[in-house]
């Protein structure tokens, strides 16, 4: 890495997110460590998401802001991954927050370029996230705390898994992370909490369509396919009422 180069690059996908974007630029350009470029794709939002995003990008260089139309979240991630110079880069949501010293903790890590992942501990209303250790179990999660906020990918990964898989509305960071697991991608797993992840993305509220997306990226990801999907229904059964609340609360958020 040159002394002028930057090691990692901030990835945000965004449409229609007036109420919720400053937040998350304001914890990007409040880090005690610089050392980032930011990359945003905006769908054409239709409020004021655009507007709130360029004023930001009139005050700080390092942000480059592409806006036109794309299909779904991992359509619009593929373009910025393309476009990033970057050795790793991380993904917010538009209602994450990055913690002030998030940055230093990721930069620290890979100072050497040894990890093709870094995962840290991250906060929801719910409580804290970390990996679980049971893959049969929890998927990517059990190797990360969440794709969003959680992990910094190396962007070589992307040479020998493939972008993410744009068939998949919600799952193709997980099939993408286990893919890489198989293959073989190093871990590094941090203590600190770098961050908040927002639960009301459609990852976290979209039950039934979660369900289904997972178990095929587990057919796709796992030689024990049967146990996975057993182990997985019998949590879904075990976490059923929390999770419906969860969706329900979303729906009437969404619905006001």
């Amino acid at each position: 890495m040159t002394s002028t180069q930057k090691p990692m690059t901030i990835l945000v996908c965004t449409y229609n997110a007036e109420s919720k974007i400053e937040r998350c630029l304001e914890s990007i350009y409040n880090q005690t460590d610089c050392n980032f470029e930011v990359k945003i794709a905006d769908s054409n939002s239709e409020d004021g998401t655009l507007e709130i995003i360029n004023r930001y990008k009139r005050k700080y260089e390092n942000l480059e802001v592409i806006s036109e139309v794309d299909r779904g979240i991992y359509d619009g991630l593929n373009k910025l991954i393309r476009r990033i110079k970057t050795k790793y880069y991380l993904v917010l949501g538009a209602d994450d927050y990055i913690h002030e010293d998030a940055i230093k903790d990721y930069n620290d890590i890979i100072k050497d370029e040894k990890y093709d992942l870094v995962t840290f501990p991250v906060l929801t209303k719910k409580g804290k996230l970390y990996p679980r250790n049971n893959q049969l179990r929890y998927g990517q999660l059990a190797h990360i705390s969440q794709h969003s906020v959680g992990v910094l990918i190396k962007k070589d990964l992307h040479n020998a898994i493939g972008f993410y898989d744009t068939n998949f509305t919600i799952g193709a960071d997980a099939l993408f992370i286990l893919s890489a697991i198989n293959k073989g991608a190093s871990i590094y797993k941090g203590q600190e909490v770098v961050g908040y992840y927002s639960l009301m993305g459609m990852s976290s509220t979209n039950y039934l369509h979660n369900f289904f997306e997972f178990s095929k990226v587990q057919l796709l990801t796992n030689k024990n396919f049967l146990l996975s999907f057993l182990a997985h229904i019998i949590r879904q059964l075990i976490h059923y009422n929390k999770i419906k609340k969860i969706h329900d609360e979303y729906l009437e958020r969404f619905n006001k």
